[in-house]
């Protein structure tokens, strides 16, 4: 028995165990968190809304992820519904990942090494979990790549109108797309960076035709929708205008960068083999445009990071492994400043985070301090040159920092979301609330049939009068710190309110406190 389990291994190919990894941990994460994000319930609530028949006028988003939302089946819970939909996502973006590294990646055990550092991933895989669009959206750009760099040589006029489809349903997807479709009819009218300066006259007309071709069908899709909502006029575009572009936030989009790869030594491999990144983008200048556009975009989005580095994170670890696999493979190499940068940048990580303290890349001090102490083991392979021992330990350090992101990460709304899910199973009639996630205007609204939810800006205190609570007819409120960690509500000087429930929790060392309370009515007359 032993020996058939034996042969069964052997005949496995390691990119089939890591598809394993890569599945297992997508199942067990499933359900790991307590709510969604704010924007999640969204996109979850335009979801419904398409199902009778309409989009919400105040969603700014693309309506693409809600529509696939809206595909569920009627006994379907939309949460669980939107978590599988994630799930096939996530599996879709494995396998065409797995299919790119093996265009550019001339090596089975870098390949695997690529594919490895892609399923653990802390930025990648805690949004591959979550009901949001930039891992769908991701999948639409390592698609595009993947088709035109298969039909690189043998682009015709059908190959591109597919192509044309697929950039303008990433549009749909997310605002990004329109990054996408630009690459893209770049990459078809100049195949390399070389071709910007080289002759190409030759082919210039096959190559107008091609891009007529990808344009037109990039507009049959996204022309009922522009005609039907002008992107422009979304509130995406007036959100730059209110940030502040000063030194800090420079760093914490270099340092996000840097350490969102999952070991701290990703960054020198990148600078190492610069090179090697530079001859791989500009043999495909549609791909550098997108990366180049892409990374601008997210400094003018600094609010967003590291979010919105998902969609090229796949990119910037065949780099990686690249680099990587010269490294290991050349037969001498310089030591000196790289042992110098792989000693310091344990040191790097530890300083950043606790100068800049970057969200999503483990913030919290004892755990910053296991993240360097993993480092350790990457510095003594790297210096002995031990393949095994990198990889071996860069998986661990990828594993665990991806679970130190997500458990503290997965119950963010715990308390408010506990309050909405009691009143919707013991309350009914009109709720006011003052959740900014739009958790409760989900549950109360669209889960709950008993229950209707209003927003109201009750943070200060002094909005909770008896007036307040009159003139707005409401039977219940739902009052939660999750926003302003400072709000205090004295419910001993209003007599009309009283607390029926308190949810109270202690996450990461704050704590969060929802209450729901009753409108006395006669205590409120009486008040008035």
């Amino acid at each position: 028995m032993s020996l058939l389990r034996s042969t069964i291994c052997k005949k496995i190919s390691p990119t089939c165990w890591i598809f394993f990894l890569f599945l297992v941990l997508h199942v067990f994460l499933f359900n790991i968190n307590t709510a969604e994000w704010g924007d999640s319930y969204r996109i979850l609530r335009a979801g419904e809304e398409l199902r009778r028949g309409v989009y919400p006028e105040d969603e700014k988003r693309p309506p693409l992820m809600s529509y696939f939302l809206s595909l569920r089946p009627s006994l379907a819970d939309p949460v669980y519904f939107g978590r599988a939909l994630l799930l096939v996502f996530s599996v879709m973006s494995f396998a065409i990942f797995s299919g790119l590294a093996e265009i550019y990646i001339k090596s089975d055990r870098y390949k695997n090494l690529a594919l490895l550092l892609f399923s653990l991933n802390p930025v990648y895989l805690y949004w591959s979990i979550r009901i949001m669009a930039d891992v769908p959206f991701a999948v639409f750009v390592l698609l595009a790549f993947y088709l035109f760099s298969k039909w690189r040589g043998s682009m015709n006029g059908f190959k591109c109108v597919l192509l044309g489809l697929l950039a303008g349903l990433s549009v749909l997807m997310r605002f990004e797309g329109y990054l996408l479709l630009g690459s893209l009819a770049a990459g078809l009218m100049f195949h390399s960076i070389s071709d910007l300066v080289g002759r190409f006259t030759a082919s210039i007309r096959k190559r107008w035709v091609n891009v007529v071709a990808y344009i037109s069908a990039s507009l049959f899709v996204l022309v009922p929708y522009i005609v039907y909502r002008n992107p422009f006029s979304s509130s995406y575009l007036g959100e730059p205008s209110g940030r502040e572009y000063d030194a800090h936030m420079g760093l914490v989009y270099l340092f996000s960068f840097i350490f969102l790869f999952g070991f701290v030594h990703a960054a020198v491999f990148l600078v190492r083999g610069r090179k090697l990144s530079y001859e791989f983008l500009s043999k495909h200048f549609g791909l550098f445009v997108f990366v180049v556009l892409e990374m601008l975009l997210i400094l003018a989005w600094p609010a967003a990071i590291p979010r919105l580095f998902v969609c090229v994170i796949p990119f910037f670890i065949i780099m990686i492994s690249l680099s990587v696999k010269e490294f290991f493979e050349e037969p001498l190499v310089k030591r000196n400043v790289l042992d110098l940068a792989v000693l310091l940048m344990p040191f790097v990580y530890v300083l950043a985070q606790y100068l800049l303290g970057l969200q999503f890349l483990v913030m919290t001090r004892k755990l910053i301090f296991l993240v360097f102490i993993l480092q350790l083991p990457i510095v003594l392979a790297v210096i002995a040159r031990k393949y095994a021992w990198f990889v071996y330990s860069v998986s661990l350090s990828t594993l665990v920092w991806s679970f130190l992101v997500i458990i503290m990460h997965k119950d963010i709304f715990v308390s408010v979301k506990s309050a909405a899910d009691y009143s919707v199973n013991n309350l009914q009639g009109k709720i006011g609330h003052n959740d900014l996630s739009s958790v409760s205007n989900w549950y109360l609204n669209y889960v709950g049939d008993k229950t209707v939810g209003k927003y109201y800006d009750i943070d200060s205190g002094g909005k909770l009068t008896s007036d307040f609570v009159y003139e707005n007819n409401l039977d219940y409120l739902i009052i939660t710190n999750e926003h302003n960690l400072n709000l205090e509500i004295d419910f001993d000087k209003r007599p009309y309110l009283k607390v029926l429930k308190e949810f109270r929790y202690n996450v990461n060392g704050s704590e969060f406190v929802t209450y729901v309370a009753k409108v006395e009515k006669e205590e409120l007359c009486n008040c008035r």
